[in-house]
């Protein structure tokens, strides 16, 4: 017999096996059960041993053993989290299960929690790897874009356009404007990497001239797949320098190739009757028009710079000047 104690406490009496794999139970224990039914059972009957068969253990006995099979289990999970690449929760393992052992969570509540920090940690990772792939020059968001001093700007149109219905379906969204209004901000603002949806971002000029070159360079195609791949394709300041035909060609290229298959945000300080002289032809710039503008939000922002503000406030310019300033560039967005 073996028996389990707690200090001055017995806490158990069990049949101790003599040879592997045997199984002892008290006499009479099962008596009372026909073919594996239940049944009514008998009180079990105490086993006449001599106090010499009598062995005395102490529960830290199996108190250890618990805990070291614990261990082993333990090391397993983290081995196999690491085999799975799941390395954050490999990380916090540890705290997780004496937070949960504290808090005496369910094992699914336990695992559910173990698992939340690894998908957090990947979309962090994922949101970190697209915006530094989209080139964005600064991160935005609506939230840091002041209404009040862009009057102009309808608030609620914008939210709604925050919500990116647009990029589903594959429209087009041209923020016209002089310089300084926010229109990069709003730009930027918009785009749809939380959403886990690519973005780009690029100036007009660098993509005229890379795709100028490209043409030129018969790998056009190829080089397109840049500016193809990504649901929303930032083009920044179109207009401030003209284009030559080439450039203009393989912009028109660009735009026939996303369309009704990737939005386009497009910033310009030049109205859509100056894109035939910027772009050096008239035909193409009605062409680029025609399926920019087919599905397509345009919002046309009038009011003063907010690089300009502080010199407001400060005196050194007036309203009035800074309104004149941006009424001469409104002339070539209307």
């Amino acid at each position: 017999m073996v028996e389990i104690w707690s200090g001055d406490e017995r806490l158990a009496v069990h049949p101790r096996a003599h040879t592997r794999r045997q199984r002892l139970t008290m006499p009479g224990q099962w008596d009372g059960l026909v073919n594996g039914d239940a049944g009514p059972r008998r009180e079990a009957l105490a086993v006449q041993v001599s106090s010499e068969q009598v062995e005395r253990r102490s529960l830290d006995v199996y108190e250890r053993g618990r805990r070291r099979c614990a261990m082993i289990a333990l090391e397993q999970a983290r081995a196999h989290l690491e085999t799975l690449g799941l390395n954050q929760a490999v990380e916090v393992l540890d705290s997780r299960l004496d937070d949960a052992a504290r808090r005496q969570l369910p094992y699914p509540e336990m695992l559910a929690d173990l698992l939340g920090v690894e998908v957090a940690a990947r979309r962090e990772r994922y949101l970190t790897t697209r915006t530094r792939m989209a080139k964005l020059p600064f991160q935005r968001t609506l939230d840091d874009f002041d209404f009040s001093f862009q009057p102009s700007i309808d608030e609620r149109q914008m939210k709604e356009l925050a919500t990116l219905a647009f990029v589903s379906e594959a429209t087009n969204i041209l923020l016209l404007g002089p310089p300084g209004v926010g229109k990069t901000h709003l730009a930027v603002a918009l785009k749809s990497i939380e959403n886990g949806q690519g973005a780009y971002f690029v100036r007009a000029y660098d993509l005229m001239e890379d795709l100028r070159k490209a043409r030129a360079e018969h790998r056009l195609d190829r080089r397109m797949r840049v500016y193809l791949a990504p649901k929303v394709l930032v083009v920044d300041e179109f207009g401030i320098w003209p284009y030559d035909r080439e450039s203009a060609t393989a912009f028109f290229s660009l735009v026939s190739a996303r369309y009704e298959r990737g939005s386009i945000i497009l910033t310009s300080n030049k109205g859509f009757a100056d894109w035939g002289e910027l772009l050096g032809d008239t035909v193409i710039a009605t062409a680029i028009l025609d399926r920019l503008l087919h599905h397509s939000y345009v919002l046309n922002i009038r009011g003063e710079s907010y690089r300009l503000k502080d010199k407001r406030q400060s005196g050194l310019l007036t309203s009035q000047q800074l309104l004149n300033a941006g009424s001469e560039v409104n002339k070539d967005t209307t």
